[in-house]
């Protein structure tokens, strides 16, 4: 079961079709799956073997699609870069990895650690025809399929969760993994060979794997959005007649702070928008589906393998929670002993799957930290309700210990966000020489808006039972994000943090 498989299949069946669109051109299947035979050949010939890894560092752009397909039909393992990270971060992500060979866009070269001999560096570039050309590199290949075997579970990708300590976490996915991962992913979604779908987030992030990858496995279109911007990407929805989008609750955000309710609806062919990242606030799902669409589902997922959906027909009657597992994969809340706990009770969320990882590259001691008799230990704290429904309530290490009382900060966040003037929220403890914690909160406001730390200070001492009251109160102008959209609370608890905070890829 070679993950590559499924995009010759689409060759055969789809040739004519569109796999790809971008900025205007388009790649029909054949056009798409012959350049991706001709970059696996061509690493191969270059002197690249099975099980060698192979780095990008791109935009959203095609050529990073194609390192994915081309690195499993060759038997080489895919690592996505996070294009944020500085030098030296990347650096310790070739270090750990053993990269043998990356493909980077030009205007990332500089982030790229210092070539040496023992690595194939190709560069994106159209004014670029040297030996180092990614295109000069593919043009002399042979587009034929590469004569590879693959077992199942030799590995596929792995996906790099940080690159900001000494030792990078990487989440190793077998082709099995891969490619039950995007038949879940289409069955759950409604996706075909009719489906047209928006990608905009980082294609180094694990929702690549959601819909982007998932569509071109059945067939689909996928319409790739090199930077996302509200207004323009709205307007891509419109203009290619999207069917399936994925986008993160800052992006959702962004979009209803940038247009009117009428103008930010999204067009009719929509059938599926997938939240994703993050927990959605309440006030802005319910703009949601107010303002955008009805066609909204809520994905919680762990990069290591769990999943579970709230479709949009479960909204109505259980929109505080992340819904149900997804196919072929089991959700259970456990206490600190590991039995499992009654419904609706609070405990650590735990899962297996038929996709889950093999293992953290390189690292078997986190790898049986997280992964416990099979069962993958996700460090989120969660409730299951008696008909199976799960409702996260935030991290394990982020829950505040003030006087002995648990106190969990999605909880607050969720009614601070229903003040008119809030944008965004988030709390984080902060050290208390009586108490042990107290909560501390930060907020971004609505553009326009006009809000005092002290105002809403007070406000929360009316809304808020007094053992979730914040002690302190700070409104920034932005919230800190990576590029994937997800808050990094570890910059809101420290105060020189907050003239450097601001977003990054949104």
């Amino acid at each position: 079961m070679n993950f590559g498989a499924a995009l010759s299949h689409g060759a055969r069946t789809f040739r004519d079709r569109p796999a790809l669109s971008f900025e205007g051109h388009i790649l029909t299947y054949w056009e798409f799956n012959g350049r991706v035979n001709r970059l696996a050949n061509a690493l191969l010939k270059a002197g690249l073997r099975k099980g060698d890894h192979v780095a990008f560092a791109t935009h959203n752009i095609p050529q990073g699609i194609e390192v994915y397909w081309a690195a499993a039909k060759a038997g080489l393992v895919a690592v996505p870069l996070n294009i944020i990270l500085r030098r030296p971060e990347i650096a310790r992500v070739f270090a750990s990895a053993r990269v043998r060979a990356c493909i980077v866009e030009k205007k990332l070269l500089d982030r790229l650690p210092v070539p040496n001999a023992a690595r194939i560096d190709l560069v994106i570039d159209p004014d670029n025809h040297g030996t180092d050309s990614y295109e000069t590199f593919l043009a002399a290949a042979d587009p034929a399929e590469p004569a590879v075997d693959v077992d199942p579970e030799e590995p596929c990708t792995v996906m790099f969760s940080s690159g900001t300590t000494s030792r990078p976490k990487g989440i190793v996915s077998s082709h099995r993994a891969r490619a039950l991962a995007c038949l879940i992913y289409a069955a759950e979604f409604g996706l075909s060979f009719e489906a047209r779908t928006l990608h905009t987030t980082p294609l180094y992030h694990n929702s690549t794997l959601i819909l982007c990858l998932s569509t071109l496995a059945v067939g689909g279109c996928v319409v790739l959005d090199r930077h996302f911007d509200a207004r323009r990407t709205l307007a891509l929805c419109h203009q290619e007649r999207i069917t399936h989008a994925l986008l993160v609750p800052t992006q959702l955000n962004r979009i209803l702070g940038s247009a009117s309710a009428a103008s930010s609806r999204m067009p009719a062919t929509l059938r599926c928008l997938v939240s994703v990242g993050e927990p959605l606030a309440e006030p802005i799902r319910q703009r949601v589906l107010s303002e955008m669409t009805s066609r909204l589902y809520i994905l919680y997922g762990t990069s290591e393998g769990l999943a579970t959906v709230l479709r949009p027909e479960q909204q109505p009657s259980h929109g505080s929670s992340v819904g149900l597992p997804v196919l072929h994969t089991e959700i259970r809340v456990v206490g600190d002993a590991g039995a499992e706990m009654p419904p609706d009770t609070i405990g650590e969320i735990v899962g297996r799957s038929a996709r889950q990882m093999s293992g953290y590259y390189g690292d078997p001691q986190a790898t049986a930290a997280t992964v416990r008799n099979g069962w993958i230990y996700t460090g989120d704290l969660g409730v299951i309700d008696p008909q199976g429904f799960l409702r996260v309530v935030g991290r394990k290490k982020e829950m505040i210990i003030s006087g002995g009382v648990n106190i969990y900060p999605f909880d607050i966040e969720q009614v601070v966000m229903t003040h008119d003037a809030v944008a965004e929220a988030a709390v984080v403890g902060i050290p208390d020489e009586h108490w042990g914690e107290a909560v501390k909160l930060v907020v971004a406001l609505r553009p326009g808006a006009i809000l005092t730390a002290e105002e809403l200070m007070s406000w929360c001492r009316e809304q808020l039972p007094g053992y979730q009251r914040p002690k302190v109160v700070e409104i920034r102008a932005v919230l800190p994000r990576n590029a994937a959209g997800k808050l990094l609370k570890n910059a809101l608890a420290d105060p020189t943090e907050q003239g450097r905070s601001g977003t990054h890829g949104f």
